[in-house]
């Protein structure tokens, strides 16, 4: 459990997901108003992958903005969602 991606030689699969956030205590419709353009939110997408190839010798991706169908298979004991607030 004390080791990390590179120890347990392993890769990282880094995938956009697509979420759009939404104000909706105004009214029947959600405002969308808060949300990241998509230009931008791709280049944040590409700017975090190249981050994780500098450092990570195994990284794949997604693409960004596609209906993409992810299969995952765990090896090991437990796993972790990492969400950022």
């Amino acid at each position: 459990m004390g080791w990390n991606v590179s120890q347990a030689g392993g890769g990282i699969l880094l995938v956009s997901q697509f979420t759009l956030m939404a104000q909706t205590q105004k009214g029947l419709r959600p405002d969308f108003g808060p949300a990241m353009p998509p230009n931008d939110a791709q280049a944040l997408y590409e700017q975090l992958v190249d981050y994780a190839k500098t450092q990570f010798e195994h990284v794949q991706t997604g693409i960004f903005a596609a209906d993409m169908k992810v299969h995952l298979v765990n090896d090991g004991p437990v796993t972790f969602n990492l969400e950022v607030e």
